[in-house]
């Protein structure tokens, strides 16, 4: 599943598609820069935030200080 780091689709996908618990075992890797002016930081967290709030256990957000 391909996510975008500025808008959380993965939540919609789970409604629609209804896969097993061990699905929100995957590991999910968020990268993002701390000055991007395109993919804000607090879109980046809000992204976070809901997977976590979805049910994924395994969520690892980096953040690198440089823009988009």
């Amino acid at each position: 599943f391909l996510e975008g780091i500025s808008e959380e689709k993965i939540t919609e996908g789970c409604r629609r598609f209804k896969p097993g618990n061990s699905f929100f075992l995957t590991p999910i890797f968020l990268s993002s820069g701390q000055q991007d002016k395109i993919a804000t930081l607090n879109q980046q967290f809000a992204v976070d935030d809901s997977m976590r709030q979805t049910g994924f256990k395994n969520v690892r957000h980096k953040t690198f200080p440089a823009g988009h």
